[in-house]
Formats: structure tokens, sequence, C-alpha cells
């Protein structure tokens, strides 16, 4: 395995891959997440999440043995605001 599939699919490393230059336009929105330099802020989006919740099924998501493999886009989904997250 080399090229992509290797950064991809084997180690991880690449989070993006485009099918083609169009495809690839379209996943450069994740740029309306990043500040535009490091002088400026993060942009804030308005969200219903309470910053105080609690995220109970965490614990039958993550097994308690920790060489277990286990589903991490559910642990994201479960954390991050709204449940929403760019992939």
């Amino acid at each position: 395995m080399s090229g992509y599939k290797a950064h991809a699919i084997k180690s991880g490393c690449t989070h993006i891959v485009a099918n083609d230059d169009k495809d690839a336009i379209e996943n450069a929105r994740i740029a309306q997440f990043l500040p535009a330099n490091n002088t400026e802020k993060a942009p804030l989006v308005a969200t219903k999440d309470d910053p105080e919740r609690e995220c109970p099924e965490l614990d039958t998501i993550i097994p308690d043995r920790a060489t277990a493999p286990y589903n991490m886009q559910k642990v994201i989904k479960a954390i991050v605001d709204d449940g929403y997250f760019y992939k």
C-alpha cells in the first residue's frame, strides 16, 4: 500500500481524501472553522448544547481494556457541539 492509501487508510495521518479537484475545493470549506491568521480568534458558532452536559454514552463506547479497539467517530460525535463534526 502506498500513496494516499498509506496515509489515509493505514496510518490515519490524512484526514480528507478528495476524488477530484471539484471535490477538493468542496472539502476546503473546513477553512470556515479556522481564523484567517494567528492574531485572530477562531470563529464562534452558536450551539444549543449545555456546556456542562455529560456524555454517559462514553461509558459504553470506550471499552474498559485500554488496548481494545473502539469507534472513535462515535466518541467524537458524542462530545462535539450539537453532534456536528466536519469529516
